[in-house]
């Protein structure tokens, strides 16, 4: 996913239509096994990409199916 704005800006939240709840995670390898904790603000330059390593949304009580990711 990438993430452009017109200025510097920290991402503080996130939810979705399909989801009771959606908490941001920071992501990281630490000794070859992946760690995940709630963040609570990701700075964000003006374009960014998130990928695998970084940051990752947890959904809670999904409502509906999520469509696959595209490319």
């Amino acid at each position: 996913m990438r993430l452009t704005a017109q200025k510097d800006v920290v991402l503080t939240g996130a939810s979705s239509p399909v989801a009771d709840i959606v908490e941001v995670h920071e992501m990281w390898m630490d000794k070859g096994i992946m760690r995940m904790r709630p963040a609570e603000l990701v700075p964000l330059a003006r374009s960014v990409t998130v990928a695998d390593g970084s940051v990752s949304t947890v959904e809670v009580n999904a409502t509906a199916a999520f469509a696959p990711p595209t490319r």
